[in-house]
């Protein structure tokens, strides 16, 4: 079964070289293969990469500065680059990013790592023994973890560090083919001063003007180091990929709607050469504009799906322990959750089954609960009465999408319902006691849909999808911040209660369209090859219809596309576009995470 991976680590090919022959494709970037024809003489350039490292330097912050005119140098070079204030230090959003993970990251170009992973200095000498690598580092972290690895290393202060590159430089020897130079300056304005101006003041969020000024300091660093390569005689010649960006935003805050926003990992990032003309990249406009692409069974009892029924019926069972000793288990409560769509809209006014483990409508004590709709105001049933009535606003039927939420808390002993991750009875009522026995055994399976209950579902219509049940109560604000979410399967061990996701059927994936079964994906069913794998997956009644379309619509959150992160420069594709500038290709069994970009030529018919 084909499964994606996206919160935190992407795998994705690179796209093509800029020398060498393509890689491999990406469809959510343009053909990376080269269409700038060479002049007369381009065989004669070498490739020489130099990486310039600024830790504690935001994108934010070198933004906030060039609009100050506080980094002329920067500034001019970004004149003749391919640059971004918005870049990604990692992509994993429940993980605060350090200059030592970023460092790490941009080192090794994969997100997950191992103490076995090597780094591009060793595997650039696996390529080309004969090639010289140097780096300089005003950190002793950095120099310990990658300098001493280098054919020359340096440690000393930013301006000791500038002096000595161009030093060497000027002094016209031949040029490393890797070199890179750590600056610590802007870190330490931060840690002293502050990285952004604190709430409550002016300017919030901002950076302060000490960052800011260790931005320019270092700008001018940059600018003596540009100058030295200018200078080189051959400098046309070596044709040198200057790469200017930063390990982490400095700030310790992950927080925020998605990763563009998270202080943390905001880095700038440059790819200059005097042959590209500008380009910036931006921000994907608002992750509200992702797309929902399903794949659906269309339920209902006229030319629709019946149901959907867990193999085993068995799995699944919501027990109740009255703590007398009476059962041999211990309490557990479960949460049932799922989206729901109408796509008849206002014309389907008529009640609903959505899901159930019941034997009969309305089921009695030890007859099973479901979950529907009465007029298309969300109503459950258990033990013979009805366990929640939702307020009028609750309405299905209005050509939206919406998540219902059931929760049987039974250490509580209460019943909750959630529409849209908001709660609310019907005239206030109180809430049901949940001190019952819901289970049914063997005989009735979880199930989507139904047939058994009565007539008036004749004509109503209706897609379920992500249907997900938990062995434990979700709390309140985690329904309310995460409701929204599909894909569950593809954040995985991200995902917070990924563990507790006992069953999970999206039922939106394309590669089970028109399938007689929908697959279980959670860690524990026939996806994941779980202890469940073939007892908690769905078989569809023989009728089954299927559906399909596409829609952005608030109340769903998709996983965000390949393309979402790769708006912008994430610091695990500066290693593959470092290696594809020098002329290797990148194998695929490396796995790194990154990309290569199409460079802005000024000019594509003669590269001057």
């Amino acid at each position: 079964m084909k499964r994606y991976r996206n919160y935190i680590a992407l795998c994705v090919a690179g796209i093509c070289t800029l020398c060498t022959p393509l890689v491999s494709c990406n469809d959510d970037l343009e053909d990376g293969l080269r269409k700038d024809y060479p002049s007369p003489g381009y065989d004669d350039r070498e490739g020489h990469v130099l990486w310039i490292v600024l830790n504690g330097a935001s994108g934010s912050a070198v933004r906030e500065a060039n609009n100050d005119r506080r980094v002329e140098n920067m500034s001019s070079m970004m004149s003749h680059a391919l640059y971004t204030f918005n870049g990604l230090a990692d992509t994993r959003s429940d993980t605060v990013v350090s200059n030592r993970m970023g460092r790490d990251n941009l080192f090794t170009g994969l997100l997950n790592r191992t103490s076995d992973t090597p780094d591009i200095l060793s595997l650039l000498k696996n390529l080309d023994a004969g090639c010289r690598t140097e780096i300089l580092a005003s950190t002793t972290d950095f120099y310990d973890s990658y300098a001493r690895k280098a054919d020359d290393s340096f440690w000393g202060t930013d301006e000791q560090i500038t002096a000595r590159v161009v030093d060497e430089l000027s002094a016209g020897e031949t040029a490393p083919t890797f070199m890179a130079v750590e600056y610590n300056g802007v870190q330490l304005a931060g840690e002293q001063y502050g990285f952004v101006i604190p709430e409550g003041q002016d300017n919030a969020g901002y950076p302060t003007e000490e960052v800011l000024d260790a931005v320019s300091v270092v700008d001018r660093h940059v600018g003596q180091i540009v100058s030295a390569l200018q200078a080189r005689p051959d400098y046309s010649i070596e044709n040198w990929l200057v790469v200017v960006t930063s390990p982490s935003g400095g700030v310790a805050d992950n927080s925020g709607e998605n990763v563009y926003e998270m202080k943390d990992r905001n880095m700038f990032a440059m790819y200059h050469n005097y042959r590209l003309g500008k380009q910036l990249l931006l921000a994907p406009s608002s992750e509200n504009d992702l797309e929902y692409k399903y794949w659906t069974p269309l339920y209902g009892t006229e030319n629709a799906t019946e149901y959907a029924k867990v193999i085993d019926p068995t799995l699944f069972d919501f027990e109740f322990d009255p703590g007398d000793g009476s059962v041999p288990y211990d309490t557990v409560s479960y949460t049932v959750q799922f989206m729901v769509y109408c796509p008849k809209g206002p014309n389907n006014n008529h009640w609903n089954p959505f899901v159930s483990k019941a034997l009969t409508a309305n089921p009695g004590e030890g007859q099973g609960w479901q979950v529907g709709c009465d007029g298309w105001r969300v109503k459950s049933y258990a033990a013979g009465e009805v366990i929640w009535s939702q307020n009028s606003w609750s309405t299905l039927n209005d050509w939206a999408w919406h998540t219902l939420t059931a929760v049987f808390d039974f250490k509580n002993k209460k019943f909750i319902q959630y529409k849209d991750g908001r709660s609310d009875l019907h005239s206030d009522a109180p809430y049901k006691d949940l001190s019952k026995n819901l289970a049914t055994g063997d005989r009735a399976p979880f199930t989507v849909g139904q047939k058994i209950f009565n007539s008036s579902t004749s004509g109503t219509t209706n897609y379920i999808t992500n249907v997900q049940v938990y062995n434990v109560a979700l709390p309140p604000e985690f329904i309310a911040k995460n409701y929204k979410l599909t894909g569950l399967d593809e954040l995985g061990e991200d995902y917070p209660y990924w563990d507790n996701l006992i069953g999970y059927w999206p039922s939106d994936r394309e590669e089970d369209f028109k399938s007689k079964v929908i697959p279980d994906y959670s860690k524990y069913g026939s996806v994941f090859g779980g202890i469940n794998a073939g007892r908690s997956d769905m078989k569809l009644s023989d009728n089954a219809v299927w559906e399909s379309g596409t829609v952005v619509d608030d109340n769903i959150k998709p996983p965000f596309a390949n393309s979402y992160y790769q708006t912008s420069i994430n610091l695990v594709d500066i290693p593959y576009q470092t290696f594809q500038w020098l002329g290797f290709t990148v194998p695929d069994a490396w796995g790194w995470t990154g990309i290569a970009r199409t460079l802005p030529y000024e000019d594509l018919e003669t590269n001057d």
